[in-house]
């Protein structure tokens, strides 16, 4: 059964009314389940707050809906960066310690095995961290979730 619904904004200068409203209500058809048209009525707020939330919105991505395609490799894609950022911050701080004992100790410069051994370490925490959520994924599959 077709339904006719009114969308009013609270706490606005003026009560809205449903019909002939001053605020210049935007109507939206709506199909129902039984296949009957029903119409969704919109009113806009006379206090301005309509354009404070368009420029919030403007700002913000969109954030798809979880577990749709698009909120799972955005996802992904999140967890690797986060991945990537954490073995880059390793190699880094393995980097620079291995680095000053040897140049401490020795007063040589850095060889190609101090590089070596830094980014060997990062590399092997993105492996680990990857693991980890594949081993994380797996269990949840196996609990059903």
């Amino acid at each position: 059964m077709a339904q006719t619904v009114h969308v009013v904004p609270l706490g606005d200068l003026i009560e809205h009314e449903d019909e002939d409203c001053p605020c210049g209500p935007t109507p939206e058809p709506v199909e129902a389940d039984d296949g009957s048209i029903g119409w969704v009525i919109t009113h806009h707020s006379l206090d301005g707050r309509e354009l404070h939330e368009q420029e919030q919105k403007m700002h913000e991505a969109p954030k798809p809906l979880p577990g749709t395609p698009a909120a799972d490799r955005r996802d992904a894609i999140m967890r690797m960066v986060r991945t990537l950022g954490q073995a880059l911050a390793v190699t880094v701080l393995i980097g620079a310690s291995t680095a000053v004992y040897q140049l401490s100790q020795s007063g040589d410069v850095l060889t190609l095995a101090t590089v070596g051994t830094a980014a060997g370490s990062g590399a092997l925490m993105a492996a680990a961290a990857w693991a980890q959520r594949r081993l994380e994924a797996y269990r949840a599959e196996r609990r059903g979730e």
